[in-house]
């Protein structure tokens, strides 16, 4: 079985409505009849896409949110979807292949420039949107999952490019610029440190003889 989850972000992306079932019903015969695919989609969408994946004869679970979103992650092979951070963030942490489409109108770009690092260790294809066409992407899913092994290297290059403690490493970043080490960096002409707690003390002294 070749579990495949496709989503468009928080809105659903109509053209990964248009194109993904037919890309699906393109790919070889052996490859398509090991589909299982999850799709989320917009709810003007939905009867559309049932309805192709129906005439492909291609079993595919449809809706327009999913609340068990990190376990059906978990459990697809392969990703089909936009390059927001959070999705990249997400694909590394659990080491999943993708296929991303990043969104053309987004600002400077940045989705495209979220791909760079996983596309570069074989993790993920990218596709740009105006590429982006049923033959385009057969060619792509056949050229990851047409092989066990292939698809399996492209998870752990995923795996490789995450940062699951991201989050505690920044933490920890931000509460050492406060730490002993850091004024020493940042001390000029004497001790910063004992300067700065005798202004504070002096301004304690000032704001006392204002009051009385």
């Amino acid at each position: 079985m070749l579990r495949v989850l496709v989503t468009g972000g928080s809105q659903g992306a109509s053209i990964l409505s248009e194109v993904v079932p037919d890309g699906l019903a393109m790919l070889q015969p052996a490859l398509r009849a090991r589909l299982q695919v999850t799709q989320q989609c917009r709810a003007e969408d939905l009867d559309a896409v049932r309805e192709r994946y129906r005439n492909h004869d291609i079993p595919a679970e449809l809706g327009t949110y999913f609340e068990d979103m990190s376990a059906r992650l978990a459990d697809a092979h392969l990703f089909i979807g936009r390059a927001g951070a959070s999705t990249i963030a997400e694909l590394t942490a659990v080491g999943r292949p993708g296929i991303l489409i990043p969104l053309p109108i987004a600002t400077d770009d940045h989705q495209a420039i979220n791909t760079s690092e996983l596309t570069a260790s074989g993790g993920a294809r990218s596709i740009r949107q105006h590429n982006f066409t049923s033959k385009e992407l057969a060619k792509q899913i056949q050229a990851l999952a047409q092989r066990p092994d292939t698809l399996a290297t492209a998870a752990h290059a995923a795996w490789n490019c995450g940062r699951p403690d991201a989050a505690k490493d920044l933490a920890d970043l931000v509460e050492s610029f406060g730490g002993d080490e850091m004024m020493d960096v940042i001390r000029v002409n004497g001790d910063a440190k004992q300067g700065a707690a005798q202004r504070a003390r002096t301004a304690q002294g000032a704001a006392k003889d204002d009051a009385s």
